[in-house]
């Protein structure tokens, strides 16, 4: 909570264990299982070069990255209008200005490592939300070399959260 509360990140060694976690578990319950191959689409994920990094190394290389850019003005609207129901203690625009900051700083050169991997399909994330879930869908079905996407990052700098996944496991 002082971590979130600060607008920082968490160790990576500690996120990326509790997403292996997280896909152990999934495994189990609901995933995406389309053509026989077995998806996760993990929201907000690596969030700094480490984490990237580290997920390689143990999971492996994510087949697709999808990237919501948004502007911070937008971001900022967002977050706020969340915060009026959602509780959470980092929705304030003191944090949110600190969460912007970190994604500047920690993750934007996430965006940058997984662009030359020629691995980022971005999205507007400016638009409603339906239309964002729309190209959402279809950039988790194609990876950037036309394959079914066995596994896909979401890196969000947008805070869009769509109440259904209409039959995506979402971690």
């Amino acid at each position: 909570q002082k971590i979130m509360s600060e607008g920082k990140l968490i160790p990576y060694q500690l996120t990326v264990k509790i997403l292996i976690n997280a896909l152990k578990a999934t495994l189990k319950g609901e995933y995406i299982n389309y053509l026989n191959i077995i998806a996760y689409l993990i929201d907000g994920f690596p969030r700094a070069i480490d984490q990237a990094e580290y997920f390689e190394k143990v999971i492996g290389v994510p087949n697709t990255v999808l990237y919501f850019n948004t502007s911070e003005k937008i971001c900022t609207e967002r977050c706020l209008e969340r915060a009026k129901t959602s509780g959470r203690a980092d929705d304030t625009e003191e944090i949110i200005i600190k969460r912007l900051r970190t994604y500047n700083e920690m993750s934007a050169p996430v965006v940058k490592l997984y662009q030359k991997k020629k691995l980022v399909v971005e999205i507007d994330g400016a638009q409603d939300a339906a239309t964002v879930w729309e190209m959402t869908k279809k950039g988790m079905m194609k990876d950037p070399t036309n394959q079914v996407a066995k596994f896909a990052v979401i890196y969000s700098d947008s805070q869009i959260k769509t109440t259904e996944t209409r039959g995506f496991g979402v971690l």
